[in-house]
């Protein structure tokens, strides 16, 4: 302790390397929000290979955060004898302390190099269902379809399962049930189905429309299922457009006359991703 009592003594920092440093941790700071604004609107453009320009922003906030805290240190320039003397004393500690840190660091760089998703991809992990809203050194943030933000660690998700609904695309699709009496007339159904979809705002038009029909069982009762195939023209509003879709084809199913025969509990629609 004595050895390292007399290097401290040794060792002076001025106001200068202070000040230096931090503007150095404050400049790193904003380019890694600045990355993560670059990368939400290279998501949203319609050029393939701009969106996936995407994929090397986590790789570069982790850069730059090393880059950063390299530059402080050398600003500062602490002694090498007090960078190892302080190592040798703490360095039990701060490993321990550091362990779920470097396990989340390490996580990141997994994510990255897998590509297992990227900023804006509709995902589910950890029964977490939303869009990844950043990829951080230390963790994930997930915006929940409940509007809330929840925040994953990286070391959890290279254990969890994960489930990617558009793997870097903007688009993604999504099917909307609808269920009609057994003895419907399925062209009509399946052509006001079709019609329903097509003057939804926000599908994306330059992706097909499918119209699946076949019979289904609920509550003892045999019916019709609908089933609406779309593509949404952004992650973001697939909830809306499955809306959309369900009542402009219930009003139409139900102006044609389909829902004869047919109880109002027996009226349901299921949005899956």
């Amino acid at each position: 302790m004595d050895s390292l009592q007399s290097i401290l003594e040794k060792f002076t920092i001025s106001w200068y390397q202070v000040l230096a440093s931090a503007a150095v941790l404050i400049a790193t700071y904003v380019v890694s929000q600045l990355l993560l604004r670059i990368s939400l609107f290279l998501y949203n453009q319609q050029v393939l290979w701009l969106r996936k320009l995407r994929y090397w922003v986590p790789a570069l906030r982790i850069g730059i955060w090393i880059a950063g805290l390299y530059f402080a240190l050398v600003i500062l320039h602490p002694p090498v004898e007090l960078v190892f003397a302080i190592a040798t004393s703490a360095g039990v500690a701060i490993g321990l302390a550091a362990q779920e840190l470097v396990k989340n660091i390490f996580g990141a760089v997994i994510l990255w190099s897998d590509k297992v998703y990227q900023e804006g991809d509709r995902v589910t992990v950890n029964g977490v269902e939303g869009i990844v809203q950043s990829i951080g050194i230390r963790s994930t943030k997930v915006w929940a379809f409940d509007d809330t933000i929840v925040v994953v660690p990286n070391s959890q998700l290279l254990d969890a399962t994960v489930y990617n609904a558009n793997s870097g695309e903007s688009s993604e699709q999504i099917l909307v049930d609808l269920y009609l009496p057994i003895d419907t007339d399925t062209r009509l159904a399946a052509e006001l189905a079709r019609r329903a979809a097509n003057g939804a705002d926000l599908l994306e038009p330059t992706k097909p429309v499918v119209v699946m029909i076949n019979d289904y069982v609920e509550r003892k009762t045999p019916l019709t299922r609908i089933r609406i195939k779309v593509y949404v023209r952004n992650v973001e509003y697939e909830k809306r457009l499955a809306s959309d879709i369900s009542i402009r084809a219930k009003r139409l199913f139900k102006e044609n006359g389909l829902y004869a025969g047919i109880g109002a509990d027996q009226i349901s629609d299921q949005e899956k991703p």
